[in-house]
Parts: C-alpha cells; structure tokens; sequence
C-alpha cells in the first residue's frame, strides 16, 4: 500500500516515508511480536500508522555508539516532524507525521 502512494508525494517526503515505515515496521516486530497493520493517510501532512497488538508503549533510548541496535526511535524523530503513540483495544498504534505530502488524494 505505501509504495501504491509513493510516487504522489514529493521525492523528500518519499525518503523519509520510506525510512520512517520501515523503522516503525522494524519495531513492530522486535518488540511488539504480533500481527502489525501499516496506515497511511496522504493530505498536506503524511500520517504513517503502525498498529500492533501489544499495549508496551515504545520506549525511545539513548544508545551507545557500539550497540548494534536500538535507534530506530531516534531513526523516527529524526526523520518525521511529529510522532507519538496511542494505546486502546490491548494494543497500540504508533504515528509519525511528515509535513510536506501532496495534499488530500484524488485532487
């Protein structure tokens, strides 16, 4: 589904996008150990969700320079405008924003 947008959005806010879901992916995974759902909304600000069935918030970390892992939070404040965490329903969604998208689809 994110790469069917992709190409409606300005070739910066591709990057990020790409580095952002793919981190927020990544964590799902590690962490959470549970079916994961990507959304993606595209207005004027790109909405990236990553839905997960564990209610662990996520925990953003300073990491030592020799771990080989653990950044990915950082990764995601680095490269989005905005994120945060909602938790409901005995999981939780984990959102990031990126200013800049193509405004709202089909226009």
């Amino acid at each position: 589904m994110v790469r069917s947008e992709h190409d409606l959005l300005p070739e910066g806010v591709q990057e990020r996008l790409e580095v952002v879901v793919s981190e927020l992916a990544a964590n799902a995974v590690h962490h959470a150990g549970t079916p994961f759902e990507v959304r993606l909304t595209i207005g004027s600000t790109v909405r990236i969700e990553v839905c997960d069935g564990s209610a662990v918030p996520p925990v953003m970390r300073d990491v030592d320079v020799h771990e080989i892992s653990g950044r990915g939070l950082v990764i995601v404040d680095r490269f989005a405008d905005r994120w945060g965490y909602e938790t409901g329903g005995g999981g939780k969604a984990v959102w990031a924003e990126l200013d800049g998208g193509a405004g709202p689809l089909g226009s």
